[in-house]
Order: structure tokens, then C-alpha cells, then sequence
């Protein structure tokens, strides 16, 4: 799959975005980190997402061949079945997140924004 040289980098930002929002929720004790909580938990978030997708589809099935027999089509498209669920819920937490992302953002910014 040609996302997976990607993968290290989302799984390093798992960390970083996990060890961002410990800092600024615990590590900090006078506040002075809390304007980062908003986006260390939408870059976690999205990082989540990029890794759980390359992770999810890098061994999908191929399709059946066009002059394949009925039975050897059908165990592929058996086959093939549950990815077409997980990408139906990869396309539904997207768009979850995305939406997610626009509010925190907006909340993010008339907070900590230029005013």
C-alpha cells in the first residue's frame, strides 16, 4: 500500500499528541499549558485515524478474476465483505472527527484565538 511509509510517522504522533495532553493536563500545575488540550486531542485523534486506516487495510483481498467460475467470485467477494464494513466505518469516524474538529476548533479559537 503506498501509505505505508506513513505509518511510523502516525504512530510517533500518537505518542507525541498523547504525551501533549498528559503534559498540559498533569504535567502542568499552574495552567499555563491548557491552550494546548484542544488541538494535542484533535492531532491524536487524526493520527488515530491515519494509523488505524493504513493498519486496517493492508491486506485486503483481491477481486476475482473476470473469467473466474461463480463459486471462486463469490469467495471473493466473501472474502472481500468485511472491509467494506471497516470502510464504511472508516468513512463514518472521518467524518465524526471532522466534524469534531471543526467544533473544538471553533471553541479553540474564541478562546485562545487572536481576538
Amino acid at each position: 500500500m503506498f501509505l505505508r511509509p506513513v505509518r511510523p510517522l502516525a504512530f510517533a504522533g500518537l505518542f507525541l499528541f498523547a504525551a501533549m495532553f498528559a503534559w498540559n493536563t498533569i504535567g502542568v500545575a499552574d495552567g499555563s499549558g491548557e491552550q494546548w488540550v484542544i488541538p494535542s486531542i484533535l492531532g491524536f485523534l487524526w493520527a488515530l485515524s491515519v494509523y488505524s486506516f493504513i493498519a486496517s487495510f493492508q491486506h485486503v483481498p483481491v477481486k476475482a478474476d473476470s473469467q473466474a467460475s461463480f463459486l471462486a467470485k463469490f469467495r471473493a467477494v466473501f472474502r472481500r465483505a468485511p472491509y467494506w464494513v471497516l470502510a464504511f466505518l472508516a468513512l463514518t469516524s472521518s467524518v465524526a472527527v471532522l466534524v469534531l474538529s471543526y467544533r473544538l476548533f471553533s471553541v479553540w479559537l474564541q478562546d485562545f484565538g487572536i481576538h
